[in-house]
């Protein structure tokens, strides 16, 4: 503070802000605007700066001088004030002296503006005039609400192929939305090595690049955030008697503005148990002699897992049928290793597609986009009496 007018006695010099709002600088905040800073002791309450306590110096001891002096103005020490006061005890300034106040205090989790103005008073009285305020620019760090994994659901796998997955939520920087810079995240199963630093793997950990995070429906200080993976149908399940109920999959999101300040969240969500085949469309015995069968001649399915979970089968068949002739599903037998249909004692006779029979085949879980399969053999006996054509039927295969 600079006096070039009268001397100035018994002036309390009490610190005040303002939010500077859309004022080109704080000399143009309107008067009006300015409250007093708030005492921590006595409750910060709203207010965006709140005085504090230091163990640096006693309050209302003598300042030095900091700043430079005009010429022909001489530095009178002032004082540095702490909580529990936001002003100095009576000070006077003579002619032509320069005094320097220093204010010990914190801005507040209201302080919700990027720029703020600060003043002093004499007890709340405005000074003759302001020709330099001093203004605080906040680095505001920006912060998640609402963050979401698959819009709060449980995660359903697709078979055989991938499943977009995505974690939405606002982003909030008070400096504005402008000053978000860019969002990465991770994908992963909670209890895998070093969390959301873990290492890319396609069965428990996705890393999203900022390539796959976006902003939309920005405006003032926010954007929707939204971080998308490409999830395998071979991720690992979570759900209940998976071999990794007792986890779930954990989206982490960290967000980063212009001045390098980070904000995360994380939400969480099941992943279901995805069981899943595929198969060849047909089934084809060749020619086999009407009243014989197909001997050490078996025709065979690849069975696929495209799921994430080790896969059995149910297994039933429909009649084979040529017009009025037939041959019944219980003349099919099949094993998981070739045999001949007659001396066969591990085969499985197949059952009616109405009411099919558990097959534990046991195909394993993939653990990459390598197809995983299983091969079932198969032979059939044609009964005498049958006509001698093409029959066809149908086998259901349902994944167990």
């Amino acid at each position: 503070m600079k006096n070039s007018g009268t001397p100035i006695s018994d002036q309390n010099f009490r610190l005040q802000v303002a939010n500077k709002s859309t004022s080109p600088n704080c000399e143009a905040v309107a008067s009006a605007n300015y409250s007093d800073v708030t005492i921590m002791s006595s409750g910060c309450g709203s207010s965006p700066a709140c005085m504090t306590t230091s163990a640096q110096f006693t309050n209302r001891a003598s300042s030095t001088q900091l700043l430079s002096v005009s010429s022909g103005f001489t530095f009178i020490p002032g004082q540095i004030v702490e909580d529990p006061t936001n002003d100095t005890l009576a000070m006077n300034v003579p002619s032509d002296n320069v005094t320097e106040v220093e204010y010990n205090f914190q801005m507040t989790s209201y302080a919700t503006q990027d720029a703020y103005c600060f003043r002093t008073t004499n007890s709340g009285a405005v000074l003759d005039n302001y020709t330099k305020v001093a203004e605080l620019t906040m680095l505001q760090v920006p912060f998640l609400t609402d963050w979401s994994l698959n819009g709060g659901s449980s995660i359903a796998l697709t078979e055989g192929t991938t499943t977009l997955i995505s974690a939405t939520g606002t982003v909030t920087d008070y400096n504005g939305y402008t000053d978000i810079v860019a969002a990465s995240s991770t994908l992963f199963r909670s209890s895998v090595a070093n969390g959301a630093m873990c290492t890319e793997d396609q069965n428990n950990c996705y890393q999203i690049a900022t390539s796959s995070c976006s902003t939309s429906s920005c405006g003032g200080n926010s954007c929707t955030l939204s971080c998308t993976a490409s999830v395998q149908y071979f991720a690992d399940p979570t759900d209940a008697g998976a071999p990794n109920s007792a986890d779930t999959w954990q989206s982490n999101i960290d967000v980063w503005d212009s001045s390098n300040s980070h904000g995360t969240a994380s939400a969480n969500q099941e992943l279901y148990t995805l069981k899943a085949l595929a198969i060849p469309s047909a089934l084809n015995y060749g020619s086999v002699t009407v009243g014989t069968d197909s001997g050490a001649d078996n025709a065979t399915t690849s069975v696929t897992n495209t799921g994430n979970a080790i896969l059995n089968l149910d297994l039933g068949g429909d009649d084979l049928r040529s017009g009025a002739s037939s041959i019944t599903y219980n003349q099919q037998k099949y094993a998981t290793s070739t045999f001949t249909y007659g001396a066969c004692a591990f085969c499985s006779t197949l059952a009616a597609s109405t009411s099919p029979a558990y097959f534990g085949i046991a195909v394993p879980k993939p653990t990459s986009t390598t197809a995983v399969s299983t091969l079932i053999y198969w032979g059939i006996n044609v009964p005498l009496g049958t006509t001698a054509t093409t029959h066809t039927g149908s086998n259901t295969f349902t994944a167990n």
